[in-house]
């Protein structure tokens, strides 16, 4: 039993080694010129090691990223944590956390623009991903928040187009050409935005 816990937590080291050095070399070389045989150099490791965990190279690994850094952004534990309904506040919390993200990470979102762009998989994984999360969000919602009559799956519906205007907007605010003078000024807006779809009850 020892060793295969072992086994397990090397194995999690090792997809976790590949995964921070393929989000490094995406970082500085863009997606499109990253190789498995890149990473495998600059993480030191065989390329048989890379293909035992994504068996499909680099869109394994380029999914796995996504999801991680999804999982980031869409915080559950900020809903899972709320003692009080302030959906305004938690909002407005959600939001500069996408901020601060997409801030930190310019040169890795217009990689994965482009490996959006190029990988229809990787769209649908992601878009389900995104789903799955704003299920169990719409869920908690449902019962701590003043939100007009509507059903979870009418509510995971509006999240899904919040998630994506606010996406679309925090990058264009980012990468292409500043929207607000500040980022305080951008999650205000884009809390209002998101309280207006919702429609919460006063």
């Amino acid at each position: 039993m020892p060793k295969e816990k072992k086994f397990t937590r090397n194995k999690q080291q090792k997809i976790d080694l590949i995964v921070k050095v393929a989000h490094n070399l995406i970082r500085e070389k863009g997606y499109e010129k990253l190789s498995t045989n890149h990473i495998a150099d600059r993480a030191k490791i065989g390329i048989g090691t890379i293909y035992r965990n994504f068996p499909n190279g680099k869109a394994d690994i380029m999914r796995e990223i996504v999801m991680r850094d999804t999982s980031i952004v869409i915080n559950l534990e900020l809903f899972n944590n709320i003692v009080e309904s302030d959906l305004q506040k938690s909002a407005n919390q959600i939001i500069k956390n996408f901020i601060e993200f997409h801030r930190q990470n310019i040169e890795f979102d217009i990689a994965l623009e482009r490996a959006l762009q190029s990988n229809k998989e990787l769209v649908k994984d992601f878009n389900s991903y995104v789903e799955l999360a704003l299920t169990e969000i719409a869920k908690q919602m449902i019962k701590i928040f003043p939100i007009s009559d509507i059903t979870e799956i009418e509510l995971k519906d509006k999240l899904f187009l919040i998630f994506n205007i606010i996406e679309s907007i925090i990058r264009r605010h980012i990468v292409i050409t500043p929207l607000f003078n500040t980022d305080e000024e951008l999650a205000i807006y884009l809390t209002d935005l998101t309280l207006d779809i919702l429609k919460v009850d006063e």
